[in-house]
């Protein structure tokens, strides 16, 4: 019987424990099995077994509740037997249980004081020369960076230091074990030419298998499709896309943690519509990547990308809601914090809420990341210039070219939209002479139709924004 063997595996004092636990269930007819396998008694007359757990005569009809209840108390052994004994290798490893706590840490995403304890703990893996722990711990600082961090070239050259230490960390793992394994493999057969010579000289002539099991061939050929399609764009990407998508059920029966996969095979797919202007199919994959998302881990990177395709078809509400929903997570994650701000600030000018707006906004600029101060600087000039603050808005527009200027980090692909913008707020200097502001508002639109063929998918937003704005007063 399964349950006596698992009981066969616990001390006396783990025996103690655990009937203290089954205690606390209340669960009187568990108790009682408890009971009567600890003791002497028969296990094999069932009638007996039966009467001794229920209190009542044992009829065929009512075996399966014997049945359950060995199922129960199966289950409560075999978890107590598992946590007894990660408990054993925690306490012999403080470098497993410090890992434990950066995982939590990246799970729930409260990643406070996370740099410095990762740090003492890599040092603390490289003093014992764990390199299985200096594996994970590699991955671990590659994720946190990924998930958290700004988008830099600094930061991604980081991943990628971290991925070649842990190919390291990993290849002197298998070394060692491989070495470990032969060792024994050598014992064997020194064993085997001690005792038959025959048998010795059949086992020494056999080479280690070097095939991948088929399964193994699988996965391996699925990440490389992955990683593969980093590199494509456009309908490329989502096809090639959209077939791990039908190879993943297979990736998912053998690996139950890549389920997850589906949130970014959709998540990515929906970008690539988004970048192609095809904004419906890109919210028909967004909504497919929501939908496979647990409650408790939800992707910013593509929440975001998903409000932003939400607002370029219009669905300003929908962005408010969902930025609302979500905004105490959003708020602690360094990597999309802003950028949600100044798009949901869009969405409030869309909305035409440009008060709400500039309460979204950040007031401190210098503390804008790089990459975020040039789109924070426009998205201020759109609000005081929706708000009739025409100076102000000039006054942003000319900060972001003296940024042109003089900063060698400043992106400078959208200048022509810079200068757009300055052009149809000197038009609204003519707006006393109705000919005058209806011309100049007329020119203001060619110049965008002009530049905007041209412009970055960041910008696209600001485009509509602006093309709006000039529709409303040629309207108006």
């Amino acid at each position: 019987m399964k349950t006596l063997i698992l009981i066969g595996l616990l001390s006396k004092v783990e025996l103690r424990e655990l009937g203290q636990l089954i205690k606390q269930r209340k669960r009187a007819s568990l108790e009682a099995l408890w009971k009567y396998l600890n003791s002497n008694k028969d296990h094999t007359d069932k009638p007996v077994f039966f009467k001794s757990v229920f209190g009542e005569a044992f009829e065929a009809s009512k075996d399966y509740l014997l049945r359950n209840e060995l199922r129960l108390l199966n289950n409560i052994l075999e978890d107590y037997i598992a946590q007894k004994e990660v408990l054993a290798k925690l306490a012999a490893s403080n470098i497993q249980r410090d890992i434990n706590i950066l995982e939590r840490m990246l799970r729930v995403g409260k990643i406070l004081g996370f740099e410095k304890q990762w740090a003492d703990t890599e040092r603390a893996a490289q003093a014992s020369l764990d390199c299985a722990q200096l594996s994970e711990l590699y991955s671990l600082k590659a994720e946190y960076i990924i998930r958290f961090k700004e988008i830099s070239s600094k930061n991604y050259a980081e991943v990628i230091e971290q991925m070649d230490l842990q190919t390291q960390a990993i290849q002197n793992t298998t070394h060692e074990k491989q070495s470990t394994t032969n060792l024994r493999r050598k014992y064997a057969l020194r064993v085997l030419q001690a005792v038959d010579k025959d048998e010795y000289a059949k086992q020494s002539d056999r080479t280690s298998p070097t095939e991948l099991a088929e399964g193994i061939a699988l996965i391996a050929s699925y990440n490389a499709q992955v990683a593969d399609a980093y590199f494509l764009s456009g309908e490329a990407k989502i096809d090639c896309l959209k077939r791990l998508i039908e190879l993943h059920p297979s990736i998912a029966a053998l690996r139950p943690q890549m389920k997850k996969d589906l949130v970014s095979l959709n998540g990515n797919i929906g970008l690539e519509y988004f970048l192609l202007s095809r904004f419906e199919e890109a919210d028909a994959h967004y909504e497919k990547a929501l939908a496979y998302q647990e409650k408790n881990a939800v992707y910013l990177e593509i929440l975001f990308n998903y409000c932003i395709n939400a607002l370029m078809l219009g669905k300003y509400n929908r962005f408010v809601q969902l930025y609302k929903e979500h905004q105490e997570l959003i708020q602690e994650s360094e990597k999309v914090r802003y950028r949600f701000q100044y798009f949901g600030a869009m969405a409030a000018l869309f909305l035409k809420q440009p008060e709400e707006a500039f309460q979204m906004l950040d007031q401190n600029i210098s503390q804008r990341p790089v990459a975020d101060y040039y789109y924070y600087r426009l998205v201020y000039a759109m609000v005081y210039y929706q708000g009739g603050d025409t100076a102000n808005a000039n006054r942003e527009l000319e900060n972001i070219l003296q940024s042109f200027r003089f900063r060698s980090t400043a992106q400078k692909h959208d200048k022509p939209l810079v200068k757009t913008m300055q052009k149809l707020i000197a038009t609204e200097s003519l707006a006393i002479d109705k000919t005058l502001y209806q011309e100049g508002l007329l020119k203001a639109k060619e110049g965008l139709t002009k530049t905007s063929a041209s412009h970055s998918s960041f910008s696209a937003l600001i485009y509509k924004w602006l093309e709006w704005q000039i529709n409303d007063r040629i309207q108006g």
